[in-house]
């Protein structure tokens, strides 16, 4: 399965690393939004051609077909996320972009 995360690269990067996996014959994707990168305070900002979050990254994936994409699920709620609804929220956006498969972390302590 290969790991694609949304940080610190451009779209035509990201492009580059699914062109470069789809060529190996990998098609099974984890698609997440990833950390900020190590040292940066407060939220990251992605790249200026870059996707912000893993659901947009899910959709534009989703629509070039070929791939089938796990995101990531938070059982005991992200640790930026506002409420449980919200974390609800946007794990169902990242279903209807497209998503095959929830992975989650058991815990995070």
């Amino acid at each position: 399965m290969g790991h694609l995360t949304v940080v610190g690269q451009s779209k035509a990067e990201a492009r580059d690393v699914l062109d470069a996996f789809k060529q190996r014959g990998i098609v099974n994707l984890l698609a997440l939004g990833g950390d900020p990168p190590q040292g940066m305070t407060g939220d990251w900002r992605p790249h200026p051609d870059g996707f912000h979050y893993a659901r947009s990254w899910c959709a534009k994936q989703w629509a070039r077909g070929g791939f089938c994409i796990a995101v990531a699920g938070f059982p005991e709620v992200h640790p930026r996320a506002v409420s449980r609804a919200s974390d609800l929220g946007y794990l169902k956006e990242k279903v209807e972009a497209g998503a095959d498969v929830i992975i989650t972390q058991l815990f995070f302590r």
